[in-house]
């Protein structure tokens, strides 16, 4: 955790990393899941209900 403070204190590189963090790496990791759901889909096919 002290990497991603960027020290033991809350400062303004704290909030500057956890700001990238929330605009860069979280929307690629949704999109990479999304990707592999919808190829997951197109490999099994959608499945019926019960």
């Amino acid at each position: 955790m002290l990497l991603i403070q960027a020290g033991t204190k809350v400062t303004g590189y704290t909030l500057t990393r956890f700001y990238a963090l929330h605009i860069v790496v979280l929307p690629i990791f949704i999109i990479a899941f999304m990707v592999i759901h919808f190829l997951m889909i197109r490999k099994q096919g959608i499945s019926r209900g019960l």
